[in-house]
């Protein structure tokens, strides 16, 4: 089962947010994607995956002040709307350019 559960994840991460992973830090793509959807995704996977029930405190605390990320202008970190433009277009562009090879 678990070898199963493991070749299954390599091919999500391949076919989604993996393909952004060359050009976009994790803590970038976790506030390009928001903290509400990565306590989602922890709430659902991380009681499958490990002995962890609950996303990580950190993550918990940030959504509570109202740090979501790029939304909102700060998250894991602080996202001005020019430098969060910047890293949209940026990884946009490349992600393109990527494909077109």
């Amino acid at each position: 089962m678990c070898r199963f559960i493991g070749a299954y994840i390599d091919l999500v991460v391949k076919n989604s947010f993996g393909m952004r992973m060359p050009f976009l830090g994790p803590m970038e793509n976790a506030d390009l994607v928001g903290l509400k959807l990565i306590q989602q995704v922890h709430q659902f996977i991380f009681p499958h995956l490990c002995n962890e029930q609950s996303p990580r405190p950190m993550i918990e605390d940030l959504i509570k002040q109202g740090f979501l990320g790029m939304e909102s202008g700060k998250g894991l970190q602080n996202w001005p709307p020019e430098k969060a433009e910047n890293v949209r277009k940026n990884l946009s562009n490349r992600l393109i350019d990527s494909l077109k090879d």
